[in-house]
């Protein structure tokens, strides 16, 4: 229709242009009313924000006295085995009970994050005037020998673990613990394969496998072959008090309760009574020895089936006494040297299947968990394997698996208290872009802690941190505490 009229309105119609008019001015009139909201709720809010400011200066004023005060109450807990609140969440307690508010939302908690760890930093850290002597060294707890072991192996757990100070606490404060946590169990599984690895003479790096374990279980076999020639065998006093024990672990229970099959221990009598022999030909000793080894092993890797472990158990005993048997008929028949191979290739055997017993074979990992169990039942493992197995016991939450837990990584917590650093630093007269330092700061924290050169000092105290650094945590690490 070419060119508009001159009398059209720029816009469009009259109407149109009425209408727009109208919508403007009522969007300026709802933002007119939240900013009045806003501006009329500040007196309101004053007081809510001078409390969370008090809250947070008295819990960075008390970061460090509080974590020394958590650190001796930890201590007292286990080894009185009670289960005292800490005196940072007390703090936190008496902090609301005489009426400061507690933060409420992620800027809130972050800001009081900020703020008690900018607070802590400006306190004094104490110093020891009279320190021990360079060459001192303390009596070690068994806790503490079994790291003191592990850690020259690669193993690491988080610091505080062992010895709860304020360095410690502080760089596990700022990486965060559990994520510090994540981290260790990370590097130490790679740790516990390597020695699994290493127990059965492969490749430290090799990936663990039921095929490989088959095949160590193959190689070692081959002695066993020359032992199927060795002749008949007759069995002594010693094999007979081995199938004796198999039979006490039941007998009680077949005195009071005749009939009933409680963990399988007809099954278990039935094998011990089959065993019970004069004397046997080694050829037929020999396949039954790894007939019952395999069974042993499928039994005991039964889940939540008691009656299976407990004759898997049996069988595996029932395997131990018929190899001292043999090893023992070997010896007195002057065959030394071949009864040396036989006893390197049995143990060699026993250690594949408490390695497959370990294994998560989803995963190819070796469960340092699952080796403390078998520890604990009075099982002798190689040294490998029980170093592992006390590693487990001893820093269970350090040695979970970690496909169990999952990686570590920047979380939604991390990201906002990087934003609300931004936005409150500059009130506090530092720079906002120190806030983009947060989460490598929190990384950085966790591999320090983590690190060789303070996993060989965690025993001792040559280690230290900038006094700055340890205050600024000790006030993060008191304004964290959860309240109960």
């Amino acid at each position: 229709m070419g060119w508009r009229e001159q009398s059209e309105p720029i816009g469009g119609s009259a109407e149109d242009n009425d209408d727009l008019l109208k919508a403007l001015r009522g969007r300026l009139r709802q933002a007119g009313g939240y900013i009045k909201s806003e501006v009329e709720g500040l007196p309101s809010q004053f007081p809510r924000q001078l409390g969370l400011t008090a809250r947070a200066a008295v819990a960075g004023v008390t970061g460090l006295p509080g974590m020394a005060a958590d650190a001796a109450m930890s201590g007292y807990n286990y080894l009185t085995g009670s289960n005292e609140q800490m005196p940072t969440q007390a703090t936190q307690n008496l902090m609301t009970q005489i009426g400061l508010p507690e933060p409420q939302g992620t800027v809130e908690n972050v800001n009081q994050f900020l703020g008690s760890a900018i607070t802590g930093a400006k306190v004094p850290v104490p110093t020891i005037s009279q320190p021990a002597p360079a060459n001192f060294q303390p009596t070690l707890t068994r806790q503490q020998r079994t790291f003191d072991v592990g850690q020259r192996e690669g193993y690491v757990v988080p610091p505080a673990t062992i010895k709860p100070n304020i360095r410690n606490i502080a760089l596990e404060s700022i990486g965060g613990k559990q994520a510090t946590e994540q981290t260790a169990r990370a590097t130490n599984q790679q740790v516990t394969n390597k020695l699994a690895n290493r127990t059965l003479g492969l490749p430290e790096t090799r990936e663990i496998t039921r095929d490989t374990l088959e095949q160590v279980r193959d190689e070692a076999g081959q002695v066993y072959e020359m032992v199927k020639s060795a002749g008949r065998i007759a069995t002594d006093d010693d094999y007979k008090a081995g199938l004796q024990s198999i039979r006490a672990s039941i007998k009680k229970i077949r005195e009071d309760f005749p009939k009933v099959n409680v963990a399988a221990s007809k099954e278990i009598k039935d094998l011990a009574d089959a065993l019970d022999v004069s004397e046997f030909d080694t050829n037929s000793g020999m396949e039954l020895l790894k007939q019952l080894r395999n069974e042993a092993a499928d039994n005991l890797a039964s889940l939540d089936e008691p009656t299976k472990k407990a004759l898997g158990r049996a069988q595996r005993e029932a395997a131990e006494t018929l190899e001292e048997l043999i090893f023992r008929q070997l010896r007195n028949a002057g065959q030394d040297d071949l009864a040396q191979q036989f006893d390197n290739a049995r143990r060699q055997i026993a250690k594949s299947y408490t390695v497959q017993a370990a294994l998560d074979e989803g995963s190819g990992s070796v469960d340092a968990m699952k080796l403390a169990q078998i520890l604990n039942k009075g099982k002798p493992l190689s040294p490998e394997l029980e170093l592992a197995a006390r590693m487990g016991g001893s820093f269970p939450r350090a040695m979970i698996r970690p496909e169990r837990t999952g990686s570590v990584g920047s979380n939604a917590l991390d990201f906002a208290m990087t934003g609300a650093g931004a936005v409150s630093f500059p009130l506090m007269s530092v720079s906002p872009y120190a806030a983009l330092g947060i989460i490598p700061a929190k990384y950085g924290a966790r591999r320090l802690a983590l690190s060789k050169a303070l996993q060989r000092q965690i025993l001792g105290e040559q280690f230290t941190l900038p006094p700055q650094f340890v205050g600024g945590a000790a006030g993060a690490y008191g304004a964290n505490q959860e309240q109960e």
